[in-house]
């Protein structure tokens, strides 16, 4: 406050000290944020000064979510390089995605979106996927299995060639391979 005492009042949206809904202020300025993002999201602090109530001062302070992972996609994520779509909610630019505690090149799609490339080398299971934004908020952690590619299922014959005479049989037998179920169908 320049030219009369340095006091002020402080509200948020028009409420003396604030709510619940809205967030609070104490008589110093510190401002606590709801527990839950208001609708509309962006609040209005306002400083006025106890000589002048007519000299005031406002910040608009956009209340954000903490940053939580709701899903990944591909999921699971097969062994070697991949690239991994993170949704959730809470993210913003300079946000990290952390895989099995390594931080990863993140992209910021949207706030409830980021894209991470990586390296899986083996596969494991139940490998930590964290969100950290630049303030040092933490999403919990998000888990995927690690798997090996899948191999896709090869079927062989035998004999690969014969020939049978006229009115007679020729047995054959079929492998699956890569497959549980070794049933083949003639």
């Amino acid at each position: 406050v320049t030219g009369a005492p340095n006091t002020v009042t402080w509200s948020v949206n028009g409420t003396a000290g604030g709510d619940t809904a809205v967030g609070t202020v104490d008589s110093n300025g510190q401002y606590l944020a709801p527990t839950a993002v208001p609708n509309p999201a962006t609040v209005t602090l306002l400083a006025a000064s106890s000589a002048s109530p007519t000299s005031t001062a406002s910040a608009a302070i956009t209340i954000l979510p903490l940053p939580a992972v709701s899903s990944v996609s591909p999921s699971p994520v097969a062994t070697g390089n991949f690239t991994l779509t993170v949704n959730g909610v809470g993210f913003t630019a300079g946000s990290a995605v952390s895989f099995d505690g390594l931080a990863l090149p993140t992209t910021l799609i949207s706030a409830s979106q980021l894209r991470a490339t990586g390296n899986a080398p083996v596969a494991k299971p139940l490998v930590p996927i964290v969100v950290t934004t630049p303030d040092g908020e933490r999403s919990a952690a998000f888990y995927v299995d690690v798997v090996a590619p899948t191999q896709p299922v090869h079927i062989t014959i035998s004999p690969t060639a014969t020939t049978v005479r006229v009115s007679r049989t020729r047995q054959f037998s079929a492998t699956v391979q890569n497959s549980s179920n070794q049933s083949a169908i003639w």
